[in-house]
């Protein structure tokens, strides 16, 4: 595989309106640098805590069930060359970070392996949690950091090694403290620290397994749980890590639950069906068509998370996408709110940029792109270079992105372009675009962190592309060499504190991505979880997936 930190929407068959304002916010006061006793981030707003008057909270214990589709199992478990997005649920309960990023942007200490400090701009002091241990029973100190920063700067492929590349150094101080010095100011830093990707794993499991049997899930992290069974196209168990470094406001040993049982069941009215009868306790990803019959049963409700963005990649390196005029004419030729309004049933927002709404200071919903008119699009069409136009479209075979995809076909072909859909997994089209460029193009998404600077990097700047060997690309064969002027904003949106400069720069980068159609921005969607009502505290993460390590179940 040769994506760097692919995170892609898999199948994108969950969504729901997207909770944000979606006018051009004002960015926010430009903030300097921490000071050297200043945390780095605000604290946290949690969702509150139970009641006095939930008892049932103190009862841990039981087995949840949630169901999904085919295309959610996991098909990389080793987090260091994590890629598919479908594997992000069952990281974020087995492993822990240095940094714990929540859903509303915030970092919290109390939920990261470490607190941290900046003592001048460049550099960053961690201190490791006392008595944090791994599911192996070894110790999460300031050596397990160093091994683990070690092991990402190697391994092949590596999607994250660039984290590890802006380092000049990182040093072990003391038993519990390691502290990183920058090469430059790097506003996004504690995002990129806490992506799955970072996951701090034992030393010990990192010897012990090969990368293969990493992948299977054998590596022991600091999570909620640990994974114990794994059946292709049948059941993920995960088990309480005895472990778990966490305790609750009351001094409770976390998590709550015994057991989380993911069941693979490739039908959709199925999983619904099991949901309404009490058979599955969790529907992940529901059909946009399902979320308001969950929203609308007694007994039934749906947890929203952060979304994604809803787009197309073209292959840059070959016709017809090297001609501008030719991507120009497709950017122009469909229609976003149609596709919000009939493959989405309204559950998503017409796209306008590759920054998306959640990020809020950055987001700007009146950039100057283009919008659905024909009669452009057909006149950038007479204005390219291209001889034969037509291509392939690779597209998930999940029902809402196959009617996607039907849907770009007809909006082509009314302009005299040629689509033909090929279904094949989304998490294949990225190795086959990315690894092997055996594809022209493919609908998918990548999903939403609240800073924009490490979607924007790893989905748009050529720093993202790498080889099957891990070895960086130094450009796509393109005329508009697209990716050296994108590349220049996104780079200098992070060597700035000042978050309106920030923002400036990376709508800059955003209005080139969508002009020149370097890729096609349809629209935005969220993650959509639904639950029976005696589901309490699940959360989700920034990625949209589900936390299981607060959750509990009312069994009154």
């Amino acid at each position: 595989m040769s994506r760097r930190n692919w995170v892609l929407i898999a199948g994108l068959a969950g969504v729901a309106l997207i909770a944000v304002a979606c006018g051009g916010a004002a960015a926010p006061t430009a903030t300097k640098a921490p000071a050297a006793t200043a945390t780095t981030a605000p604290a946290a707003t949690r969702p509150p805590a139970a009641t006095p008057t939930q008892a049932p909270r103190a009862k841990a214990g039981g087995t949840v069930t949630a169901v999904h589709g085919t295309a959610a199992q996991p098909d990389q478990l080793y987090p260091h060359i994590y890629y598919p997005t479908n594997n992000d649920v069952f990281l974020e309960n087995v492993h822990s970070y240095l940094v714990y990023q929540g859903v509303d942007g915030t970092y919290d200490p109390s939920l990261s392996l470490a607190e941290w400090k900046f003592l001048d701009d460049l550099t960053i002091q961690f201190r490791l949690k006392p008595g944090a241990l791994f599911s192996d029973g070894e110790k999460a100190d300031a050596n397990a950091v160093k091994v683990n920063f070690d092991r990402i700067a190697v391994v092949k492929p590596s999607p994250r090694k660039y984290v590890i590349d802006s380092f000049t150094s990182y040093a072990v101080m003391d038993a519990m403290t390691v502290q990183v010095k920058l090469k430059a100011v790097q506003a996004g830093i504690l995002g990129e620290l806490a992506h799955p990707g970072m996951a701090i794993m034992s030393p010990a499991s990192l010897t012990k397994f090969t990368n293969d049997e990493l992948n299977q899930g054998k590596g022991a992290g600091a999570g909620a749980f640990v994974l114990t069974l794994q059946l292709p196209d049948d059941r993920v168990e995960l088990e309480r890590n005895r472990n778990y470094w966490r305790k609750d406001a009351q001094g409770a040993q976390l998590p709550y639950v015994d057991k989380v049982v993911f069941r693979v069941v490739p039908e959709a009215t199925v999983r619904l069906g099991m949901l309404k009868a009490g058979q599955a306790d969790v529907l992940r990803d529901p059909l946009p068509k399902d979320v308001e019959t969950i929203q609308n049963e007694a007994g039934l409700r749906t947890v929203r998370g952060p979304g994604g963005i809803i787009g197309a990649y073209w292959n840059l390196s070959r016709p017809p996408f090297t001609d501008l005029k030719f991507r120009q004419a497709l950017a122009w030729a469909i229609d976003r709110e149609a596709i919000c309004k009939i493959a989405y049933l309204g559950n998503c927002i017409p796209g306008v940029s590759a920054v998306l709404p959640n990020t809020g200071w950055a987001f700007d919903a009146k950039l100057d792109v283009p919008k659905y008119d024909p009669t452009k699009a057909k006149a950038f069409l007479a204005q390219s270079a291209i001889t034969s136009k037509a291509f392939s479209m690779n597209c998930d075979p999940a029902p809402t992105a196959t009617k996607v995809c039907e849907m770009l076909q007809s909006f082509y072909d009314n302009v005299g372009i040629k689509m033909t859909i090929k279904p094949e997994r989304t998490a294949s089209n990225s190795e086959l675009m990315w690894a092997t460029k055996k594809i022209d193009s493919f609908f998918a998404g990548y999903s939403a962190t609240p800073d924009p600077y490490s979607k924007m990097y790893t989905a748009h700047h050529l720093g993202g592309y790498y080889t099957p060997e891990g070895d960086k690309l130094e450009e796509f064969d393109t005329p508009e060499k697209l990716y050296a002027r994108v590349n220049k904003y996104i780079d200098d949106s992070n060597l700035t504190y000042d978050l309106k400069e920030r923002a400036r720069l990376m709508n800059e980068a955003a209005k080139i991505i969508a002009n020149e159609n370097q890729f096609l921005v349809i629209g935005y969607s969220v993650f959509n979880v639904g639950v029976r009502d005696r589901v309490k505290d699940l959360r989700l993460g920034p990625l949209g997936k589900e936390r299981y390590g607060d959750m509990w179940l009312d069994t009154r």
